[in-house]
């Protein structure tokens, strides 16, 4: 218990960093957002900027994911250590402090992927009234992407059973956009679900034998390059 109370006391700060960034680039999506779509009254160039935004936040958590690994997280760990004169003896709270900070990032980008995939699917509404089958309004775009993520981070459950939190279907003669849902579903799937696996596999180094720090630290010396 001793060594989850450590890592809740690293990701607290780190998630409560991540939670102020995200609130802050909230209001600026959203002030971009309000410019385009009302104040400027372009729609379309909203669509455009929101889906482009989504792209670039989504490749973002993609790099995330491909970059950030137990071998990644061993050689940041060894490296503060080393940059930052903290004992050996210490190198399990900082490993964790790594973890906790590759984890709060990680969050934080899919949340702006999601953000952003929100504002566009709004845009791409009202520049295409033909989009979904009915009229929306924005609570029912929130639905809509809840749904979408729900549904590619537990793959085909909800689909199997029957299960949605949201009415909006897309329209046939919308194929852009139904492939523009599709890809951010399975970005969903890939990227998450397949993150949230390295997460656990992070855990493990983290806790699994916490009162062997050395070797730990060994370990890390030995991955990390040679000056």
């Amino acid at each position: 218990m001793k060594v989850y109370r450590q890592f809740i006391a690293r990701l607290a700060p780190h998630a409560g960093m991540a939670v102020l960034i995200f609130a802050i680039f909230s209001i600026v999506l959203y002030g971009l957002f309000y410019l385009l779509f009302e104040y400027f009254d372009r729609p379309w160039l909203a669509a455009l900027a929101f889906t482009g935004l989504a792209v670039l936040f989504a490749m973002a958590a993609l790099g995330w994911f491909l970059k950030h690994d137990l071998v990644a997280a061993l050689k940041d760990a060894d490296k503060k250590v080393k940059t930052e004169r903290i004992p050996a003896a210490n190198f399990h709270e900082t490993l964790l402090g790594v973890i906790s900070l590759k984890l709060s990032h990680f969050a934080l980008t899919y949340f702006l992927v999601a953000e952003c995939f929100l504002f566009s699917c709004y845009a791409w509404a009202a520049v295409y009234p033909d989009t979904f089958t009915r009229n929306v309004s924005f609570v029912d775009i929130n639905y809509f992407v809840l749904d979408l993520t729900l549904k590619g981070a537990v793959f085909d459950f909800m689909e199997h059973f029957d299960k949605s939190v949201s009415h909006l279907t897309v329209s046939p003669e919308a194929r852009g956009f139904f492939m523009y849902a599709f890809y951010f579903r399975l970005f969903v799937s890939l990227v998450v679900v397949g993150s949230v696996v390295r997460a656990v596999s992070l855990f493990k180094l983290a806790f699994a034998f916490p009162e062997n720090k050395t070797l730990l630290a060994k370990l890390a010396r030995n991955l990390s390059p040679k000056p």
